[in-house]
């Protein structure tokens, strides 16, 4: 998140340590769209997974009214930057990765570098994160060597907290999750455990110690408008599988 005032350390193998904040946001963020556009797609398309978490963890803090990165709530202008980064990865996320397979610029790729690193980065930092870094955290600890980038395990996280927020609620929201399979799907997101590393999501020895490793990470996993435990991240991970076991996944550029 080059536009933030956050540092995240890991260990030696990779394993989440800690978020750090720092003394202040940087300066000046340069950012040339001629390089990316030519640069491997799966980077790319990595960077609009982490983005496209944006939307829904600030959602989930608005709604349970968690504290930000900077220790307050949120601004509607935060907010209204997430909604906006959501927007522009719906409307340009393929059509960027497009231009990038094809070695080129676009305004869609424009779009999309603006949407990954200064929409995402402000948006995260003002409003807030919940389960979809949680759980990237989490299996960052379980799965070894960490088999994906960073863009890629947020991305399954998102569908994650989503089956989260609709098994609190009892009611699956169809159109919503239809909306954001079809655009993973467009883009080359993951979208199941086996996806990641192979693992298998009705392991359940193996979902729970992820599951315990997410509410261990630190409070994102706390921060949704429900008590998170170990148990709902294990039968939210096994009903991603079951959701998306009928539609095409994988992960772009492989």
């Amino acid at each position: 998140a080059p536009c933030s005032a956050v540092s995240v350390i890991y260990d030696a193998d990779g394993t989440f340590v800690r978020s750090s904040r720092i003394k202040r946001n940087p300066d000046v963020v340069l950012v040339d769209t001629d390089v990316i556009s030519t640069a491997p797609v799966r980077m790319l398309v990595a960077g609009m997974g982490d983005a496209f978490a944006t939307y829904y963890e600030a959602r989930a803090c608005d709604r349970s009214g968690a504290s930000n990165y900077t220790g307050g709530v949120h601004s509607e202008a935060a907010f209204a930057l997430a909604e906006l980064c959501n927007r522009v990865l719906l409307e340009y996320g393929a059509q960027a990765k497009e231009s990038v397979e094809e070695k080129s610029w676009s305004f869609a790729l424009e779009k999309v570098v603006e949407a990954n690193i200064y929409l995402s980065g402000v948006g995260f930092e003002n409003n807030g994160c919940a389960i979809a870094h949680a759980l990237y955290n989490g299996m960052t600890a379980v799965l070894k060597p960490f088999p994906v980038f960073h863009g890629e395990g947020v991305a399954y996280g998102t569908l994650v907290q989503l089956a989260a927020e609709y098994l609190d609620q009892g009611e699956w929201n169809e159109a919503e999750w239809k909306e954001v399979t079809g655009f993973y799907q467009s883009v080359g997101l993951p979208m199941r455990l086996s996806d990641l590393d192979g693992s298998d999501a009705h392991d359940d020895a193996l979902l729970l110690r992820i599951g315990e490793a997410t509410c261990g990470s630190g409070p994102n996993a706390h921060k949704m408008p429900f008590q998170v435990t170990a148990e709902l991240i294990a039968q939210a991970m096994r009903a991603v599988d079951e959701r998306t076991k009928e539609l095409r996944s994988g992960r772009a550029g492989l």
